[in-house]
């Protein structure tokens, strides 16, 4: 048995039982703390700039603008915060 009939074997075993211990497949780990606000504001900035795509497809200018105003506010409290963890981390 080569070591790819090896690997399929053991994802074919190996799945059902990750998926009931886990309830996914799909591994979803923990971040550390002072991770996860950093984390979540990227992604809504991702979630935003597909919103203001589309907005500017349509041509909803308009909305489009605040959307633009929204990513560029969370994209400076993360600069704020990344330097205020940057200071402590100094002190």
């Amino acid at each position: 048995m080569g070591v790819m009939n090896v690997m399929k074997l053991l994802k074919k075993k190996l799945k059902p039982l990750i998926r009931r211990i886990h309830g996914s497949e799909r591994h979803a780990g923990k971040m550390p703390i002072r991770f996860r606000g950093t984390a979540k504001i990227q992604r809504e900035i991702v979630r935003l700039r597909g919103q203001l795509d589309q907005a500017v497809r349509r041509e909803a200018f308009e909305e489009a603008a605040m959307i633009r105003d929204r990513i560029n506010a969370l994209e400076n409290s993360m600069e704020v915060s990344n330097e205020l963890k940057a200071q402590t981390k100094d002190s």
